[in-house]
């Protein structure tokens, strides 16, 4: 058997010494979950020997290109191992008698998992997707994982899963809930690992809402989809009279409804926090707003005026003219992604201004914003998970405006930002 030289922080050595067929690192931000997993798979190929395949999975091919592949090429060239990628097939073959090879391949579709047989496999951030194709990758991975090579010096075949956990979702139930008999996780917080530097949990204490420093730093499981979606607004801290300042530019977040259209207009501080000063909401139509618009604010000139708006929704519910031309008709500046951000993203943005894990307030709301004010307190999420849209008491509206601007002004860390 080849010798695998690895280091280990001491919950990576406690994983790597697990003997279950369904081991599990569930871990913070940091903790090294990529490197841990990499360096398992080489123990992993090292125990299988010579014909042995060692799976390596991750939910999309950018993070096969861009992380899984380069971290394993970097291992083999570390341990002084030859080998060649085939990039078209996504296989890295070594050429080491006594080492296996590694097949790369992607979550995203469970239906292509088909085809090879591996002997030990590797899920990585298998917790960020949906509970129902989590469980249905999962099930497809341990149909492939049944390799017997003649030359393994352990022949028990093993799926391993490493992840940030994401509320009680997938691995929680499978690993935390009431696991079954051969699944044991190993959890780990961003301070255990001792090679980080000083500043890194500083830093996320400011990225990252209360909630999502627990899951995201002490790798704990929290319920991050129930009771109510903007959990850190408080009226007493975050609602005040404001003033407007003539010398500042606006910027309006945009929500697109037919006879629900709403707007909340920002101005930006000079230390960085966002004013929420004025709302419109009940017009018709966005042509009806963009006229309110220029009207209240018109002294600042259209070109002073940038524009947040939902991205999905650009074709106008009553006409042919996009909603998003309407405004660029009307002279604004309209900064939007080709697509909105996934809905936690976009509130986990604004709960993280509310205030965030080192206590900072970041955004205030004038005492006029009473609508807005009264949707952040009262919107809550659905029995699905999500923030409740009930049409006949819609409390999404103005808030989605807001997220909208404060996705493009202050996005939160995004999903794969500094995770490994």
């Amino acid at each position: 058997m080849s010798e695998v030289v690895i280091k280990a922080t001491p919950p990576q050595l406690e994983f790597h010494r697990l003997k279950c067929p369904f081991p599990a690192f569930v871990a913070g931000m940091g903790t090294g979950k990529s490197e841990t997993m990499c360096n398992q798979a080489m123990i992993d190929a090292a125990i299988g020997g010579d014909g042995s395949l060692i799976g390596l999975y991750a939910p999309t091919y950018d993070l096969i290109r861009l992380i899984t592949a380069p971290r394993m090429e970097e291992k083999l060239q570390q341990s002084g191992i030859e080998y060649s990628y085939n990039k078209a097939e996504n296989i890295i073959r070594t050429k080491d008698r006594g080492l296996g090879d590694f097949i790369l391949r992607t979550m995203d579709n469970p239906a292509r998992i088909v085809g090879y047989e591996t002997f030990r496999s590797h899920l990585d951030e298998i917790d960020t997707l949906k509970v129902s194709k989590a469980e249905e990758v999962f099930e497809r991975v341990m149909q492939r994982n049944r390799q017997t090579p003649v030359n393994a010096q352990d022949g028990m075949n093993r799926v391993s899963s490493y992840c940030t956990p994401e509320g009680f979702r997938f691995m929680y139930k499978t690993w935390d809930q009431n696991p079954k008999p051969g699944y044991v996780q190993i959890q780990a917080s961003t301070y255990s690992n001792p090679f980080l530097p000083e500043s890194y949990i500083e830093n996320l204490k400011n990225k990252l809402t209360p909630q999502l420093f627990e899951a995201y730093v002490q790798g704990k499981y929290v319920n991050l989809t129930s009771g109510t979606v903007y959990h850190e607004f408080d009226r007493k801290i975050h609602v005040k009279k404001l003033t407007f300042d003539r010398r500042k530019v606006l910027h309006i977040g945009m929500d697109f409804n037919i006879n629900q259209m709403s707007a909340i207009v920002v101005q930006e501080q000079d230390n960085g926090d966002l004013h929420a000063i004025r709302e419109h909401f009940g017009l018709r139509d966005t042509a009806a707003l963009a006229a309110e618009l220029l009207a209240t604010y018109g002294d600042w000139g259209p070109e002073n005026i940038y524009i947040y708006p939902d991205a999905t929704k650009a074709r106008s519910t009553n006409s042919d003219t996009t909603n998003h031309a309407i405004l660029h008709a009307h002279g604004f500046n309209v900064l939007k992604d080709e697509s909105n951000p996934g809905i936690i993203d976009r509130v986990n943005s604004v709960n993280r201004l509310f205030r965030n894990y080192a206590g900072y307030v970041a955004i205030y709301i004038d005492e006029s914003c009473e609508y807005l004010a009264d949707c952040l307190i009262t919107q809550a999420y659905d029995e699905k998970g999500k923030p409740d849209k009930d049409p006949k008491d819609d409390k999404s509206h103005m808030p989605d405006a807001l997220g909208y601007l404060v996705w493009q002004m202050r996005p939160i860390m995004r999903k794969y930002e500094n995770f490994y």
